[in-house]
């Protein structure tokens, strides 16, 4: 027989606008009309008690907080750049007995749009995270660094494109992979027919092993309606 007890102890929320428009549903209709902050905190509790044909196993509990700060506006203007921003910080904390072990993760990221209600907007973003394993014989973490760009071109009368090139670095303890990835569509339709083109490639590179592979795929789709 188990009983478990949670107990959310703080959830705090923070915010903290800019620029504040004139009607107050601007927001929902636009998040990027006004430049916005917002803080969070959060601390969460949990103990498990385990009993079995009269005997108590140790309790197992956990204790996690986590922190986080995120943005979002415009620069200059509405119609220029566009941005969204954040970071966080969680804390995961686990016992049993002489068990344990603390989970800690980290996360940034950063995305903007160039030109976001134009024909051809431009999205640069990059994200960072890591994340540490402790209590451990020998201790684990693996990180992840995320960077791209998302290109759309929707002027007439040329095909509607989109263009997204990103690469991903996969680091752990013993391992270290680099992969990068390109994708190309465009779409047209000429008379009664919807074409489109696609084509996809991906290159991974496993820098420990020294090891290349890459994979590449093209296709035509063409659809009479």
């Amino acid at each position: 027989m188990s009983r478990r007890t949670r107990v959310p102890l703080i959830a705090l929320l923070i915010g903290v606008c800019f620029f504040l428009p004139s009607k107050s549903h601007a927001l929902e209709r636009d998040p990027y009309l006004i430049r916005t902050l917002i803080a969070k905190i959060q601390f969460e509790y949990e103990k498990r008690t385990i009993t079995e044909n009269g005997r108590k196993s140790p309790d197992e509990t956990r204790f996690k907080q986590t922190y986080s700060l995120d943005t979002r506006g415009n620069l200059l203007s509405r119609y220029l750049i566009i941005y969204d921003a954040g970071a966080s910080f969680s804390d995961n904390d686990y016992k049993s007995g002489t068990t344990n072990f603390v989970t800690d993760d980290y996360d940034y990221n950063l995305r903007t749009t160039f030109l976001p209600l134009s024909a051809i907007p431009l999205t640069l973003y990059g994200r960072y995270n890591n994340q540490t394993l402790s209590g451990l014989q020998d201790e684990f973490w693996h990180s992840r660094v995320t960077y791209g760009l998302n290109w759309f071109s929707t002027i007439r009368p040329f095909p509607k494109t989109m263009l997204t090139v990103e690469r991903v670095n996969d680091k752990t303890n013993t391992t270290d992979t680099l992969t990068t990835y390109v994708r190309v569509r465009a779409n047209k339709d000429l008379g009664p027919t919807e074409n489109e083109v696609a084509y996809a490639y991906q290159n991974n590179d496993d820098q420990k092993s020294s090891s290349l592979s890459t994979s590449s795929d093209a296709n035509f789709r063409n659809k009479t309606r």
